[in-house]
């Protein structure tokens, strides 16, 4: 299925609305989810809509009256890696891996007193030549 994101519409519009308004104009198979915010996880003037014609959504211009566009769904460009692990394909919270990050392991080996340690043990710890991060 084809992801598409709907613009101009106000953020308090009932999804079930959008659907049936796009179900009126000719496709019958189309999903539709309100997106939220991250971090406030407050929901946005955006609607993403995921269904098998696409070509038919680029022919759409209104919807409840109101002039909307749509937009494809823009992926990540690069993968998510973990801080403490260093891999591909999770982040730190999902992580069960030993860590190997040399700067993570020796905070917490100080315990919070990263400040304390010169910058040569820091320029040691991270693999670099000595000398090169000064």
């Amino acid at each position: 299925m084809d992801q598409r994101v709907i613009r101009g519409l106000p953020r308090e519009m009932s999804v079930n609305d959008i659907k049936e308004d796009l179900v009126s104009q000719g496709i019958a198979d189309a999903e539709v989810q309100q997106m939220t915010s991250r971090t406030t996880k407050k929901p946005l003037p955006l609607f993403l809509v995921k269904t098998k014609m696409p070509e038919k959504l680029a022919e759409i211009q209104r919807l409840a009256m109101l002039t909307v566009s749509f937009e494809r769904k823009k992926k990540s460009s690069e993968p998510s890696q973990c801080y403490r692990c260093q891999r591909y394909g999770h982040t730190q919270r999902n992580c069960r891996l030993a860590e190997r990050n040399a700067v993570a392991v020796m905070a917490k080996r100080m315990k919070g007193k990263i400040l304390a340690a010169p910058l040569s043990q820091w320029a040691k710890l991270a693999g670099a030549k000595y000398g090169s991060l000064g």
